[in-house]
């Protein structure tokens, strides 16, 4: 409680509670053991000095293709590959067993949003089946010059 004037104020804490910072890529082994498919994830590189935006896009991107593999897929399992390069993070994503007829055609806001994440960035993304019939997902985030350690602009 706090005093104000002559009126005492009870906070509720949790309404009052420092929100919790959007996850990046850092987080993603908790995602990935909990998104209800097998997963087998490969992170390469140092998240650590990432911009916070591209950390933050490169998460939800592999989050969406999760919810894609999960929604569309046989759930038999799915490859998540994040490589983060001196100027780039690339993200690939690749369901075990192909998808469905019907449910590979069919595509929703996830994909729009991935675009939209890779655009605010100037990079690039492949969502479509491969020859075999396994859907694969392909996201390049370039890193911004000026987020770039000195030695690499």
């Amino acid at each position: 409680m706090s005093r104000s004037g002559n009126y005492w104020i009870a906070a509720a804490p949790s309404k009052y509670a420092p929100p919790t910072p959007p996850p990046g890529i850092a987080a993603l082994p908790a995602l990935t053991d909990n998104v209800g498919l097998p997963v087998r994830l490969t992170v390469t590189g140092d998240p650590d000095g990432l911009p916070r935006g591209v950390d933050i896009a490169a998460y939800r991107i592999v989050q969406e293709a999760l919810t894609n593999a999960l929604r569309h897929s046989n759930r038999t399992g799915t490859s998540v590959d994040v490589r983060v390069a001196e100027l780039t993070v690339e993200i690939d994503v690749l369901d075990d067993a192909p998808a469905p007829r019907a449910s590979a055609a069919n595509s929703g806001r996830g994909l729009v949003g991935m675009r939209e994440r890779v655009a605010t960035y100037a990079g690039t993304l492949r969502a479509a089946p491969e020859p075999d019939g396994r859907w694969r997902i392909r996201a390049t985030l370039p890193i911004p010059p000026s987020s770039r350690p000195l030695g690499s602009r």
